[in-house]
Formats: structure tokens, sequence, C-alpha cells
């Protein structure tokens, strides 16, 4: 099934990405990274993480998402949906753009899921596909 977007999807960097979705807060990927309790094989993975204002301060966030594109986890990764922000959104999103731009895998921001109004639910696991420059998201499941 395709993902019914409730919230307007930016393309940070354009591109189509396959792969096995996984993802959640922004600051529990970060911190289960290095953990027993993160596991993931050789597959490509489609990344969605979330944060919002009133949990992290734009710096924090950064900091989070930067910790994750360095992780050995984050060569595995053929796409990413961030989800979220507010106050301190335009700090964020230029940030998000830049790596978009050294990354170079589809990327998309938009406000569709996790703790803000859209309350969107990603299911974990499920092959999907990724139009970043259609702004799809589709579940092959």
């Amino acid at each position: 099934g395709r993902h019914k977007a409730a919230s307007e999807w930016n393309a940070l960097y354009g591109g189509k990405a396959r792969g096995k979705l996984i993802g959640g807060y922004t600051q529990n990927v970060c911190l289960m990274l290095s953990s027993p309790y993160f596991s993931y094989s050789d597959e490509e993975y489609i990344l969605f993480l979330e944060d919002y204002f009133w949990f992290s301060e734009p710096a924090i966030v950064l900091r989070y998402v930067e910790h994750i594109i360095q992780s050995d986890f984050f060569k595995n990764v053929s796409g990413i949906i961030f989800g979220g922000y507010g106050e301190g959104d335009e700090q964020v999103t230029e940030y998000l753009r830049r790596k978009a731009e050294i990354i170079k895998k589809p990327f998309i921001k938009c406000s569709d899921f996790g703790h803000g109004k859209n309350n969107a639910i990603f299911p974990i696991g499920a092959r999907s596909f990724l139009d970043a420059d259609n702004f799809t998201l589709d579940f092959e499941l």
C-alpha cells in the first residue's frame, strides 16, 4: 500500500530508494546504534527519523543526525525520511539540506509521523519504496 501523506513533503535530495523500513525517534535511534538491541544485515534500509522542538533543541537534533550518518549502519541506508520539527525549523531544514547534498541519497522532510499533529505509523521491517521526486512511500507488504 501507499502511505497517505498528511503534510507537505519536501525533497531535500531527489531520487528513488528501496529497502527495509527502520527508524524512530532520533535520540533513540542514535543511542541504539552501538547496542545489542539494534541489529541489521547487509541489506538496504529506508531510515525514518522524527524529532520535535519540544523534545530537543536544533543543535541536539543535528548532533544525533550527524552521529547516525557517521555510523557503520548508515552505509546500508538507501533513503531517509525526517519527520517533524517546529520552532527552529529553518535551522534544522538547512542542516538536513546540506547533509542531503553530501550523502546524495533520496531524502524527504515532512511532518507526517511521530509526536506532532500527524501520527502515522510506519511498519518497521516492511520492504518499502521511496520516491523522493514524486513524494511517495510505498509499502511492499
